[in-house]
């Protein structure tokens, strides 16, 4: 049933189904492993879902703006080098996790720093450097989320480490 599905009706329902960052996920690891020839599908295949998964998740607004107006011609590119849609996807992604760890990694050193200890403009300026595309609520390998270390501040005042939940829940819907 599922590799019937034709192409639009299938990107429509992942986007129901998952949450931005999740959809890659959500087509290799679990749509992918209900029968095999959707697994081949995923894997060789659905190259308009992919494009679209990596335009709506992965990309700036900036990009889009440039994919929608297609003023650029297309370049050619050698066989050896060429990436499927579902490579961009996976690269996309492994870029992701590394930009989300940088920044936690910076807000962990600044929150338990007497010198350079954490502030609402430190904490602005790494999601601006490693931004926009910053999954806040994911959990990285060195544990907790950045909301979590912002709480874990020390040696900073009460305001500055309510400022930063704010800016975290408000701007960016930790």
């Amino acid at each position: 049933l599922l590799p019937a599905l034709p192409e639009p009706l299938l990107q429509s329902i992942i986007f129901y189904a998952a949450p931005r960052f999740e959809r890659a996920h959500l087509l290799c690891h679990r749509l992918g492993l209900t029968c095999r020839s959707f697994f081949s599908a995923v894997d060789e295949g659905l190259h308009n879902v992919w494009s679209a998964v990596h335009l709506e998740d992965y990309e700036t607004d900036e990009a889009k703006a440039r994919a929608g107006s297609k003023s650029s011609p297309t370049r050619r590119a050698s066989k050896r080098i060429r990436r499927t849609k579902k490579d961009n996807v996976a690269a996309s992604h492994l870029l992701l996790i590394e930009r989300t760890s940088i920044v936690h990694f910076c807000v962990t050193e600044w929150a338990h720093s007497k010198q350079s200890p954490l502030t609402l403009g430190r904490l602005r300026w790494a999601l601006r450097e490693y931004g926009p595309n910053v999954r806040i609520n994911q959990r990285v390998e060195i544990g907790g989320t950045i909301l979590v270390e912002c709480c874990r501040a020390r040696y900073v005042k009460e305001s500055v480490i309510l400022g930063c939940i704010r800016e975290l829940i408000e701007r960016y819907g930790a």
